[in-house]
């Protein structure tokens, strides 16, 4: 019973339920943080992967501005437009 409790956290699923909680929690801060982010840059960051996304999370507390954002993502090789 405890392999199978393991196994899982390795399905695709598990892991694609994984980026998706993560980006939407992503979002939902940015959103509180700045009133609202664009479809366009809510599209940029649900295109992130995993690694990217909890990089972001880490990160954008300290973001006084949307451009904070769009540094973070030039550094990181992706620009945003908020």
């Amino acid at each position: 019973m405890l392999e199978i409790a393991a196994s899982y956290k390795d399905t695709r699923v598990y892991q694609e339920g994984l980026e998706d909680g993560a980006r939407s929690l992503v979002i939902r801060q940015l959103n509180w943080r700045f009133n609202s982010i664009s479809p366009e840059l809510r599209a940029q960051i649900e295109s992130l992967d995993l690694e990217q996304v909890e990089a972001l999370a880490e990160v954008l507390l300290d973001f006084k501005s949307l451009k904070d954002l769009n540094t973070w993502r030039m550094a990181h090789g992706e620009v945003v437009n908020p």
